[in-house]
């Protein structure tokens, strides 16, 4: 019998996919404004310079086992942990040495400012607003909603947060608008974020 692939997840070093990383990289510059640019200078660097960021590719079917969730993510940076030792080059091995990383992902938001989003939703988690669903400003929060469970775990761990459109996206109910989203977090963060979704798995969350 045959077997259907309901999963994909795979990990591009930036200084050997060039050829895929120097559009993106154009694409995220132009989606970059004031501080964002600074932070995604230095984060993802321009062909050439030191990079040891890695970019997270992945899709799944719509149905995918929730409790498949935590054995996906495993998968891939248990991959790149013996990359980094079983790679028969010492360049090949140094260029899974990340210091960072690029997850794509997609999202529904009513905002196009990230730097605000990131900021306020941060901040929601830490203490209530005076005036609730309110910012310190007045403004009604901005909204944003993912399809992956997981999603929300990296953003929360994110440090630079970016978006873009696509074609032809007219708004829904709401006013939501479908957004790709460039999520970079540390390597550091690795570890948290595993536990953070399989404790989140497990708990039925």
């Amino acid at each position: 019998d045959e077997v259907e692939d309901i999963a994909f997840v795979s990990a591009l070093s930036s200084s050997t996919h060039t050829a895929l990383i120097k559009p993106l990289r154009k694409l995220l510059v132009r989606c970059a404004v004031n501080e964002e640019a600074q932070k995604l200078k230095a984060i993802f660097p321009k062909e050439g310079d030191s990079s040891k960021m890695g970019l997270l590719v992945t899709e799944r079917v719509m149905n995918f086992p929730p409790q498949l969730v935590p054995k996906l993510h495993e998968a891939i940076f248990d991959e790149i942990s013996w990359a980094q030792e079983d790679e028969p080059t010492e360049e090949l091995k140094e260029s899974f040495k990340f210091d960072s990383y690029l997850y794509l992902t997609s999202g529904m938001t009513n905002s196009t400012g990230l730097s605000s989003k990131l900021k306020a939703r941060k901040k929601s988690k830490k203490k209530r607003r005076k005036k609730k669903g309110q910012n310190p400003e007045g403004e009604a929060p901005a909204k944003l909603e993912f399809f992956r469970y997981e999603d929300d775990i990296i953003y929360n761990y994110s440090s630079l947060v970016l978006s873009f459109s696509l074609p032809g996206q007219a708004p829904v109910k709401g006013g939501l608008v479908l957004r790709r989203f460039a999520l970079f977090f540390p390597a550091s963060a690795v570890t948290k974020i595993r536990e953070e979704i399989t404790k989140g798995i497990e708990n039925g969350s």
